[in-house]
């Protein structure tokens, strides 16, 4: 009993507005309004949906006029940023610009069953995703784990606005990316720990009792001077949101305890001129007017 009251008082947390369609929803309102309309007179019954549009209507507007607190804009960054290794810039006048290899893993799981994220496995399969993602974070220095993306959910682009689709937006697609600091690190937690015990038990017939659920990755090891950022007016998101180890007190990275290593952020300001262009981002030095590599951002 105490679970199944647990359950539906977290049922905000479990359910997604992904995980149904807008009909859906509206149809479950629906419902829920005819039940009011049976057990309460029906001039009490009108009220709930009203005085509930009212207020989102006047919350809204307090926000966006500055007289609340917008929870959307917390800790996005006025300024125009980039994220690099920290100690790229100990040397003002030579920084290492994308100055080491990066490696940047995408995983997705993709759902085909009208029930979505309530399909039968489905449970069992993010418990696993989650796990994974606790074991990467509790383990940084070990795996060279720098972090990743929020869930993403892909949706239905029905007009094709933003490049053609062959069914690749239907069915719920969650996927996120992840950066790592080395391929070795990103294999030795892949053949190891939960995402060892994860794999064993989708190739021991999972994959052929769940085949509404799929599975993929992409692996990109990027070498130093091949990558750069840039963001204007954003949250940390992706790469800006990884946090990269550094040593405390001057001890050489690998060489001390767990304790002497820290995680810090690799923001950096690019408002200088010397940070404008995409090729001087990658270390590459500056590029000619008119050249095609010298992206403006």
């Amino acid at each position: 009993m105490g679970k199944r009251l647990s359950l539906l008082v977290n049922i905000h947390k479990i359910l997604q507005p992904s995980d149904f369609y807008i009909s859906t929803w509206l149809t479950i309102g629906a419902c829920l309004q005819c039940f009011l309309l049976i057990f309460l007179p029906k001039n009490i019954a009108l009220i709930p949906p009203f005085l509930f549009l009212f207020y989102r209507l006047i919350r809204s507007h307090l926000v966006a006029t500055g007289r609340l607190r917008n929870p959307h804009a917390e800790s996005v960054i006025l300024d125009r940023f980039t994220t690099q290794f920290p100690g790229s810039f100990e040397n003002e006048e030579k920084p290492k610009r994308s100055g080491q290899t990066i490696i940047v893993l995408i995983l997705a799981i993709t759902l085909s069953h009208p029930a979505g994220r309530l399909a039968p496995g489905v449970a069992k399969v993010g418990k696993y995703f989650a796990d994974i993602w606790t074991l990467a974070e509790a383990q940084r220095q070990k795996y060279g784990y720098l972090g990743n993306s929020p869930e993403m959910v892909s949706q239905i682009d029905a007009m094709g606005k933003y490049g053609r689709r062959d069914g690749d937006d239907r069915g719920k697609t969650m996927m996120w990316i992840s950066y790592w600091s080395s391929l070795d690190g990103l294999h030795r937690f892949a053949n190891e720990g939960v995402h060892r015990e994860a794999w064993k038990w989708w190739e021991a017939g999972a994959s052929e009792r769940y085949q509404h659920t799929g599975l993929m990755h992409e692996l990109y090891e990027v070498p130093a001077g091949h990558w750069e950022n840039i963001y204007l007016n954003f949250r940390p998101f992706g790469i800006s949101n990884a946090r990269f180890p550094m040593t405390k007190g001057g001890t050489k990275l690998g060489e001390g305890n767990q304790e002497e290593i820290e995680f810090v952020s690799g923001i950096t300001s690019t408002t200088k001129k010397d940070w404008k262009s995409s090729r001087i981002r990658m270390g590459k030095g500056p590029a000619g007017i008119g050249q095609t590599h010298s992206t403006q951002s």
